[in-house]
């Protein structure tokens, strides 16, 4: 019986290293008609009424998006389009580049994503003909998640740097986030 309540209390304990708690999240309602839920320890980066531009802490080193170890997301609707299809926008994010990886994400309920396609792909941080040959930059990681409802899709970025211990966790946090938007108008 003891062994059975330490298994428990370890799950819980991972369960909330993962997530931050429920009560811990915000919501947002966008001017742009849809709603989505983020993590309240995370900092606002940009205050807007139409997007969610937040990071991970507030330690970024000069002229730098994040530090090492940190990480930003960036919530956004495409305007509304009748000649862009959903893959041509998901195409125009990761376009220049292979995609680390491609899936399709299934999504919760009435009012949510109609369709969610995750696709992982990398960047260097700058150009590499700005940067002298002898320094070697390490790539940021982004994960698109592109949420389609409504014939409107909400795009979620969230960026890291390549070889980023925490990259899994915050790709569970981008996927919840994803999970909550709302069309809300």
């Amino acid at each position: 019986m003891l062994k059975r309540g330490i298994i428990v209390v370890f799950v819980f304990v991972c369960a909330m290293a993962v997530f931050p708690s429920q009560a811990a999240w915000k919501e947002l309602r966008s001017s742009k008609g849809f709603s989505i839920t983020y993590p309240g320890s995370w900092f606002w980066q940009d205050i807007s009424s139409d997007r969610l531009d937040i990071l991970s802490s507030k330690r970024h080193a000069e002229a730098v998006v994040i530090d090492k170890g940190e990480a930003s997301i960036s919530v956004s609707a495409e305007p509304r389009s009748p000649v862009k299809t959903f893959a041509e926008v998901v195409n125009y994010y990761a376009q220049g580049t292979a995609p680390l990886s491609e899936r399709n994400v299934l999504s919760p309920g009435r009012g949510s994503c109609d369709r969610l396609r995750e696709v992982v792909w990398k960047e260097p941080p700058v150009s590499p003909e700005d940067v002298p040959a002898q320094v070697h930059l390490t790539d940021f990681v982004y994960t698109g998640l592109f949420c389609g409802v409504r014939n409107r899709t909400i795009v979620v970025i969230l960026t890291n740097w390549d070889g980023d211990r925490q990259e899994a966790r915050y790709r569970q946090i981008a996927l919840k986030m994803a999970k909550s938007i709302r069309i809300i108008s």
